[in-house]
């Protein structure tokens, strides 16, 4: 290491720069895989969810087609009112069948992640967006540009003329003689076709590479912090929208019922649209408690909290702990 001008050390840094980017890789790819475990568990809760609302659905319009069928007969409705209480339910009949169907892939899915079938809400106490310290996408993208530098000086260094003695043992040892030999081991760029001019500007071009990402990452860093702020602010507003839209509904539902069978002045696509609508709007609530939950999911794997949240820190995968820190 005192005389190959720096080569040796540069080599062991450069090996330390791959370290720590593939320890952060690891600790990504654990991240990826438990958020993949947890938008599975939460994806057969959604769809239980929804196959609970659209049989709701479908038993409330069996209902409606069952008093329309008793109000033609009596000759109080047209035929029409029928044919059309039957197409919505048949529409409601497609609509839980599909979600059945979703239901099993979900829990198939699952079933081939964890083991088992039974899914849930995922309850994760994220209070914050915000990175702990640098994202890993951050930190791995300042070493790869600090390695790529070092990747630029050694071979840049290299490049330069050397001239080497290296001793060698020839011959057969004689009695009172030790054969000793010198070979002159001379490295020039121009000696080897520019091969050293060569690899200096791919070190270069590896460097600018770097930089471009690094530049990159820094502005996608702030839009995706900015992104998961949104949603879950943008959820929080929409459920409490679709709270008061549902109570709203279900006011509706009880008067156009009233009217349409009571008194006879609501045309049955009115009830029959408002019965769709109040039932879709409670699916739409899942699907935004659902999105809030990965949106939280996605906030604690940015923040560095979701081992902790899921009680594997402090573990360790073939070796490796499950830590915040570099290694």
């Amino acid at each position: 290491m005192l005389f190959d001008g720096g080569r040796t050390k540069r080599a062991i840094q450069l090996a330390d720069f791959d370290l720590q980017i593939n320890y952060i890789a690891f600790q990504k790819a654990v991240d990826d895989a438990l958020l993949e475990v947890l938008q599975a568990y939460d994806n057969v809760q959604l769809q239980s969810e929804l196959l609970a609302v659209y049989e709701k659905q479908l038993k409330a319009l069996t209902q409606l087609d069952g008093l329309v069928a008793d109000r033609v007969k009596n000759g109080a409705a047209t035929s029409s009112d029928r044919l059309e209480t039957r197409k919505r339910v048949q529409s409601a009949a497609f609509l839980v069948n599909d979600t059945q169907l979703a239901l099993a892939e979900a829990r198939d899915r699952l079933t081939l992640l964890t083991g088992q079938p039974n899914g849930g809400r995922v309850q994760l106490a994220t209070t914050s967006c915000a990175a702990f310290g640098e994202t890993d996408d951050l930190r791995m993208a300042r070493l790869e540009q600090a390695r790529a530098q070092l990747a630029l000086q050694k071979a840049e260094s290299e490049k330069n003329p050397r001239i080497a003695l290296k001793p060698v043992i020839g011959g057969e040892l004689g009695v009172n003689k030790l054969p000793l030999g010198v070979n002159l081991d001379v490295q020039s760029d121009v000696l080897q076709g520019g091969a050293l001019t060569a690899k200096a500007n791919a070190a270069r071009n590896q460097l600018a590479a770097a930089d471009a990402k690094l530049a990159a990452v820094l502005l996608e860093d702030g839009l995706a912090e900015n992104a998961l702020l949104r949603s879950l602010s943008t959820a929080d507003k929409k459920m409490a929208m679709l709270q008061r839209q549902i109570s709203l509904l279900e006011e509706t539902r009880k008067l156009y019922r009233s009217q349409y069978f009571d008194m006879g002045k609501r045309q049955i696509s009115e009830l029959l649209d408002n019965e769709e609508e109040y039932y879709s709007r409670q699916a739409e609530m899942a699907q935004v408690r659902s999105d809030l939950s990965q949106s939280k999911a996605r906030c604690a794997v940015r923040s560095r909290v979701l081992r902790q949240e899921m009680g594997v820190s402090g573990n360790s995968i073939y070796g490796f702990p499950l830590s915040t820190d570099l290694i």
